[in-house]
């Protein structure tokens, strides 16, 4: 559709999402972990009102949350917190189940609660997810491939799980703001 690079291009460029290609322009600041279920469910609920999307609500529902999840925890864990993969495996050895009350601690007291936004039509739903972390070069990080190895560890594996999903992925030349594409398959 040849409205969609321009819609893209707008959107890496902004902390927010707003087009006139969009039915539902929506935005949330994610402060706490568990407010991420909510946000899925709201992106869900304004994607489900539109006819084009009501055969695949269940693979819709499930691309979004998973979306959502991802990036909003790899925002907070490397954006955010700056924890790379080495760390994070230290990390869950040392903190176990209670891994995620720690995130959520350290997060917490740096008072930098992530952006939420979501452009959707007819067609696809455009999720951003913006933090005021430095940032990564993701033209230096190789996210289409991971080895065998790789599939066992804790980290590492949520980008190339999304773009196995269909989902295009785009990052803001800072490489803080993620822009992730799912579009309606009919086929």
């Amino acid at each position: 559709m040849p409205l969609e690079p321009k819609c893209i291009e707008k959107h890496r460029n902004q902390d927010h999402l707003t087009c006139g290609t969009c039915s539902d322009n929506l935005s949330f600041e994610l402060a706490r972990i568990d407010q991420m279920e909510d946000i899925s469910r709201k992106i869900i609920e304004n994607a489900s009102r539109l006819p084009e999307w009501q055969p695949h609500l269940g693979r819709m529902a499930y691309t979004v949350t998973m979306i959502i999840r991802e990036t909003c925890m790899n925002a907070i864990e490397h954006g955010i917190l700056g924890v790379d993969r080495s760390q994070k495996k230290k990390l869950v050895e040392d903190h176990g189940e209670q891994y995620h009350d720690w995130v959520e601690m350290e997060w917490t007291a740096k008072k930098n609660p992530l952006s939420v936004t979501a452009c959707i039509n007819n067609q696809r739903i455009l999720i951003g997810v913006h933090d005021g972390g430095a940032g990564f070069d993701a033209t230096e990080n190789n996210l289409s491939a991971i080895s065998d190895a790789d599939l066992l560890e804790l980290s590492g594996r949520g980008m190339v799980i999304l773009r196995g999903m269909g989902v295009k992925l785009h990052w803001n030349k800072e490489g803080n703001t993620i822009l992730c594409l799912y579009k309606r398959f009919d086929g």
